[in-house]
C-alpha cells in the first residue's frame, strides 16, 4: 500500500483521538509523507520543517522522508549529508533499540549506494542494481518498498 494512502488513512481514523500536543506532528507528517509521493518535495520540506519532533521516532520518520524527498529531487549532496546525518542519529542515539538501530543503518547504506548510482549511473551495471535489490529484498524495515521500487525503476534505466 502507498505511503499516501496510509498517511490519509491515519488522519481519518485517528487524527480525532489525538492528544493536541500530538495533533501537529501528526498532520504535519502525514502531509510531507502525502506531497512527497505526489512529487512534491518543496512543499513536503515545508510541512516537516513546522513539525515539532521531541519523539526519537518521530526524528527517525523524519530524517528518512528528507532522504527520500532528497533522492527524488536529485539532491544528491543534500541527500548524501542526510544519509551521513541519520547514519550518526542512529548510532549515537541512546534512547534508540538495538532493532531499530540496525534497520536505520541498513536503510542508510542501501540509500547511500542508491544516490552514488543516480549521481553516476554509467559507473554501475544492472548486475550491480541486481545485487542491491537482492540485499534490500532479505531486509524488512521502513522504507524497503519504496528502495526496492526506486531500484527497479535504476535498473530499467541501467544498460
Amino acid at each position: 500500500e502507498r505511503g499516501t494512502a496510509k498517511a490519509e488513512e491515519f488522519l481519518k481514523k485517528y487524527f480525532g483521538t489525538l492528544g493536541t500536543d500530538k495533533k501537529d506532528i501528526a498532520f504535519n507528517l502525514c502531509m510531507a509523507y502525502i506531497l512527497e509521493e505526489k512529487g512534491e518535495g518543496i512543499a513536503a520540506i515545508e510541512y516537516l520543517a513546522k513539525t515539532a519532533h521531541a519523539d526519537i521516532d518521530i526524528k527517525g520518520w523524519i530524517k528518512r522522508l528528507y532522504i527520500r524527498i532528497y533522492y527524488n529531487a536529485g539532491e544528491f549532496e543534500a541527500g548524501l549529508d542526510s544519509v551521513s546525518a541519520f547514519k550518526i542519529f542512529a548510532r549515537d542515539k541512546k534512547e534508540i533499540n538495538s532493532l531499530a538501530r540496525e534497520n536505520y543503518l541498513a536503510f542508510a547504506k542501501i540509500m547511500e549506494k542508491m544516490f552514488k548510482i543516480k549521481c553516476s549511473p554509467e559507473k554501475y551495471s544492472s548486475a550491480e542494481v541486481e545485487v542491491l535489490l537482492n540485499e534490500v529484498e532479505t531486509n524488512n524495515y521502513i522504507g524497503r518498498k519504496w528502495q526496492l521500487e526506486k531500484l527497479q525503476e535504476r535498473k530499467s534505466l541501467i544498460k
